[in-house]
C-alpha cells in the first residue's frame, strides 16, 4: 500500500508476519509427502531392490523381519531420519555418500505409490512341494510341520475332528549360502527319515524380468528303521514357477526318487516318478490360499495308491509364515510322496495339518 509520503508499505502488519511465516512452514511440511510423490517412484523401486531392502522388509515392502513399509504413515522426514540414524540395532546406516536426499525421496515415493508387486511365493515351499524361491543369502528358515493322523470324520466332535489324535511331525531347516544356493536338512517321523540336500536357482524371474523361475533340488535321505534293508534314498526335483498375475502364481514340480518301496521287495522298480502341481492366490499382502496335487507317473506305486492333495490358508506376519488346512496324507519328503499316498482313514482320509516357518537374518544387518 502506498502512503501519502510516496513510500510503499506491506499490507500485512509486521506483528503478524512471524505467525504467517510459521503457518507457511507447517503447510510445506504437511505437503511434503505429496511433493515426494512427484519424485521418481520407478527409480525408488529400483533403489529399494538394489539396496536389498527386501531382505528384511519383503519384495513388496509388506514386512518381514523388519516392519511393513508400503503405504507407510511415516513422513518423508521421519523416513530420512531413520535411514540416517537408525534405531533398533539391525538397520544399516545410509549416509549421504551412500544414499542422497533425492534418492530417499524417490524410495519414499515408491513406498507411497501402491506399485509394489506381490512376490510370487511366501516361502521356499508351497505346502509340501518346493518352489523356485530360495531363502536369500545368510538367511535361515526353520520349518515345523504337523499332519494329524485321525481324519476329520473318523475323529468326529469327540475327537475334536482329529486335533486330539497323534500327529506326524517334520522338522527341518534351509539356509541360504548365496542368493542362488541353499542347503537343507531335517527329519520326518514317517519311517524315521533323515533328509539332507541342496537347492540351486537356475532361472530367477527378478533377474530375467520375465514371469518364470526354475530351480533344481537334490535330496538324499536315510531311513532309520531296522526292518528296512536298503536305507538310502535319493531324489531330484525341478520346480518350475510361473507368475500368471500379480496375485496368482503356479508351480509344476516333476520329480524322481529311488528305493521308494519300503517293503524291500526285490521285484519292485527301484524308483518312482511323479509330478506335483500347485498354485497360490494372494488374497491380501499377508494372506494366500495355497493348493497342491501330486500323482505318481511311473515306476513303483504304493498298493492302492491315491493322488495326494492339500488346500491350506497361509498367513505371513513379519518373519513368520503359518499355514493351516486340509490334506489326505501325512507324507512330506519326495521319496515318500512319489509312490503315491495310501488310504489310512476308515470313513475318510481328509485330515487337518499345519506348517510353521520362521526366518532369521544371520547377515548382521
Amino acid at each position: 500500500m502506498q502512503r501519502p509520503n510516496g513510500r510503499w508499505e506491506p499490507i500485512i502488519p509486521e506483528s503478524r508476519r512471524g505467525a504467517l511465516a510459521g503457518l507457511a512452514t507447517a503447510a510445506l511440511m504437511v505437503a511434503t509427502p505429496a511433493l515426494a510423490l512427484a519424485q521418481d517412484a520407478a527409480n525408488g523401486g529400483q533403489l529399494y531392490e538394489r539396496l536389498e531392502c527386501a531382505r528384511c522388509h519383503a519384495a513388496d515392502a509388506s514386512g518381514g523381519m523388519g516392519p511393513a513399509l508400503a503405504g507407510t504413515s511415516l513422513s518423508l522426514q521421519q523416513v530420512r531420519a531413520q535411514l540416517r540414524d537408525p534405531t533398533g540395532g539391525m538397520m544399516p546406516t545410509f549416509g549421504p555418500e551412500r544414499l542422497s536426499d533425492a534418492e530417499i525421496a524417490d524410495i519414499y515415493a515408491w513406498l507411497q505409490s501402491g506399485d509394489q508387486a506381490f512376490p510370487s511365493w511366501f516361502g521356499t515351499d508351497l505346502i509340501n512341494l518346493p518352489t523356485p524361491m530360495l531363502p536369500g543369502e545368510r538367511t535361515l528358515e526353520v520349518h515345523f510341520t504337523h499332519r494329524f493322523q485321525s481324519s476329520i470324520r473318523d475323529a468326529g466332535r469327540q475327537g475334536l475332528w482329529g486335533l486330539d489324535s497323534f500327529a506326524t511331525p517334520v522338522f527341518w531347516f534351509a539356509y541360504g549360502i548365496r542368493d542362488w544356493l541353499q542347503v537343507h536338512g531335517g527329519r520326518s517321523a514317517v519311517r524315521g527319515t533323515w533328509e539332507y540336500g541342496a537347492k540351486l536357482s537356475l532361472l530367477d524371474e527378478g533377474r530375467l524380468a520375465a514371469p518364470i523361475s526354475v530351480a533344481a533340488v537334490l535330496t538324499g535321505a536315510y531311513v532309520d528303521r531296522d526292518e528296512i534293508i536298503d536305507k538310502g534314498r535319493f531324489a531330484v526335483e525341478l520346480p518350475v514357477g510361473f507368475k500368471l498375475h500379480d496375485r496368482v502364481s503356479v508351480v509344476a514340480v516333476p520329480f524322481l526318487a529311488t528305493n521308494t518301496d519300503a517293503s524291500g521287495n526285490p521285484a519292485s522298480d527301484d524308483y518312482s516318478a511323479a509330478i506335483g502341481l500347485g498354485g497360490t492366490f494372494r488374497v491380501t499382502p499377508g494372506h494366500s490360499l495355497d493348493v497342491e496335487w501330486i500323482t505318481n507317473l511311473g515306476g513303483f506305486e504304493s498298493p492302492e495308491a491315491v493322488d495326494q492333495w492339500q488346500v491350506f490358508w497361509a498367513i505371513k506376519v513379519g518373519g513368520h509364515l503359518f499355514q493351516i488346512g486340509l490334506t489326505n496324507a501325512v507324507l512330506y519328503t519326495p521319496d515318500q510322496m512319489a509312490p503315491g499316498a495310501q488310504k489310512t482313514g476308515i470313513r475318510s482320509d481328509v485330515r487337518l495339518g499345519f506348517n510353521l516357518v520362521r526366518a532369521f537374518d544371520l547377515g548382521g544387518g
